[in-house]
């Protein structure tokens, strides 16, 4: 109980002024992926020489042992040989860590398994899995450039059903994107014959948006395209909440203050609220290398190069200009849930009123 009081803790102050370290990270463990999207090119990366190492990770953890909510991503994060080291690691040097949560593919299902075994081990307080999935069979494929993969999405999701009773909760991952922005509710009515029971509340929505160093995909993905498709997606987002019911109710708020704030994104082109990047989180890469967010191309430090203290590239007379300028509106102005989740908690009085 102390540890989520710490969070919420976090979480107000975050309201009111800069921590002096942020309370979330995304943390890249990989550029690897085994998926060919065609709206990112994060597949094409080929050096993997100079990844993190998992004595590196441990000892980052170890010197940054406050961090509450840990977003670990990819690529994939599946095809790292170490990631139960890794989960290892978390869980021992992190005492405070009230949510960790990831995505994945769901292509590896065994491993994916024998991970939520190891994670369910350690007790956690709150896990969150997103398994991606873009459409029906056919289209998810298509969009995702492997064959077989809808299956085994499927199937994944249907195996960590199974965690929930140790704090693991599944969701699917529906990016949207011009090919399958009308594609949701036959995405779900395909997935229910699988997996009976299956609702709105088990999707969490993502919009297909660009970044230079992340998804690489800026010099072919129109970064407008989605506002000359604002009326199609915002009815898409409408018949899905209005159908939507149930769930946590925290991530239900988060859910569905994100979606309404998605529809006004795609009205004024302009993040709907004061972000807060470089003030609740923060984006690390697989080289160490620290940017504000998923979307703001600005290296601010090398955690390798500083011994791994991050409160050395925090306080950085040059990173809190840039944060100065962030909350201000001075960024490539996006609205992504990994950026947007701490953001809507870091604006809570706003966020309220504007999903109303």
């Amino acid at each position: 109980m102390l540890a989520y009081l710490r969070l919420l803790a976090a979480i107000i102050g975050s309201n009111f002024r800069r921590p002096a370290l942020p309370y979330r990270l995304t943390f890249i463990l990989t550029y690897r992926c085994n998926f060919k999207c065609v709206n990112c090119m994060i597949w094409e990366t080929q050096d993997y020489s100079r990844e993190m190492r998992l004595e590196e990770i441990d000892a980052f953890f170890g010197r940054n042992n406050r961090i509450q909510w840990l977003n670990i991503g990819g690529g994939e994060i599946f095809l790292r040989d170490d990631l139960s080291g890794i989960i290892r690691s978390i869980y021992k040097r992190l005492p405070h860590l009230v949510l960790l949560d990831f995505a994945t593919t769901g292509f590896f299902v065994e491993k994916t398994v024998l991970l939520a075994e190891e994670i369910a081990r350690r007790k956690p307080r709150r896990v969150l899995v997103t398994v991606s999935l873009d459409g029906p069979e056919e289209l998810h494929e298509r969009l995702r450039g492997v064959p077989g993969s809808w299956k085994k999405a499927v199937e994944t999701f249907k195996r960590l059903k199974g965690f929930e009773r140790f704090g693991i909760k599944p969701y699917f991952g529906y990016t949207f994107c011009r090919d399958n922005a009308d594609s949701l509710p036959m995405t779900i009515e395909e997935v229910r014959g699988i997996v009976p029971g299956i609702t709105p509340a088990d999707f969490h929505l993502n919009l297909a948006q660009t970044s230079d160093f992340y998804y690489r995909n800026s010099s072919f993905l129109d970064k407008d395209w989605a506002f000359g498709e604002h009326e199609r997606i915002s009815g898409a987002l409408d018949a899905f909440l209005a159908a939507k019911k149930g769930g946590n109710p925290v991530i239900s708020f988060l859910e569905n203050a994100y979606q309404n704030n998605l529809k006004l994104f795609l009205k004024s082109r302009r993040a709907p609220l004061p972000c807060k990047a470089l003030s609740a989180s923060c984006f690390i890469d697989p080289y160490w290398n620290v940017y504000p967010c998923v979307s703001y191309n600005a290296v601010l430090g090398n955690l390798r190069e500083r011994g791994f203290k991050l409160k050395e590239i925090w306080g950085d007379e040059a990173v809190l200009s840039i944060q100065e300028g962030i909350a201000k509106g001075a960024c490539p102005q996006c609205w992504t849930p990994c950026e947007a989740y701490q953001t809507i908690f870091g604006n809570a009085l706003r966020a309220v009123f504007k999903s109303a």
